[in-house]
């Protein structure tokens, strides 16, 4: 099992994933990074994890749409379960971080 650190915003993480992983999944926390800060000055004055859970939220809206596009068109070139693995790889621990910031802003 590897490692792989990358940055989101100000947030650093780290992840375990497959050997052989590491280039693809900072390529693809780069393209979140990317609409995370894009999205943030939308939202100057939202939480940094709010900006995030609306990042990811708008990301998983264009892969529902894309999947039903290829699905109406009978294309199946979309790797749902390798697409689902990678997205998991790359959200969960984002996720993970939302809640345990939603929890500390709840006990304020």
């Amino acid at each position: 099992m590897a490692t792989v650190d990358f940055t989101i915003g100000t947030e650093t993480f780290q992840l375990a994933c497959e050997e052989g992983q590491q280039a693809r999944i900072k390529m693809l926390a780069k393209s979140l990074d990317t609409r995370f800060r894009s999205l943030s000055k939308t939202f100057t004055s939202a939480p940094n994890n709010t900006v995030l859970a609306i990042t990811a939220l708008m990301m998983e809206d264009e892969i529902r749409g894309l999947r039903e596009k290829g699905s109406s068109s009978g294309n199946t070139s979309l790797h749902d379960d390798e697409l689902a693995k990678v997205i998991d790889q790359v959200i969960s621990p984002v996720a993970d971080h939302i809640e345990a910031l939603a929890q500390k802003i709840e006990t304020l």
